[in-house]
């Protein structure tokens, strides 16, 4: 899994490098959305979280939360 985060308006979207199909890709799809979905909405909370529940520390910045969780999927992944 290989992909980078990019702003757009007030939030953030992952562009992958890697295209897959079926439904492997459909689950690892859900999986990083949601995990970037609650490292930025800890942050800023916008919405009900989807599975992590957490309060940032003050000053965190939305983009680095976002990696982080791209970063610690892509290992858990990997680690099999």
């Amino acid at each position: 899994m290989r992909g980078e985060v990019q702003a757009k308006g007030s939030g953030y979207f992952l562009m992958t490098r890697e295209i897959t199909r079926g439904p492997v890709s459909t689950r690892v799809t859900a999986i990083v959305e949601a995990a970037v979905f609650d490292a930025v909405n800890g942050i800023e909370r916008r919405y009900t979280p989807i599975h992590v529940d957490f309060a940032a520390p003050a000053g965190a910045s939305k983009r680095a939360a976002a990696i982080q969780a791209l970063g610690t999927l892509e290992t858990a992944a990997r680690s099999g």
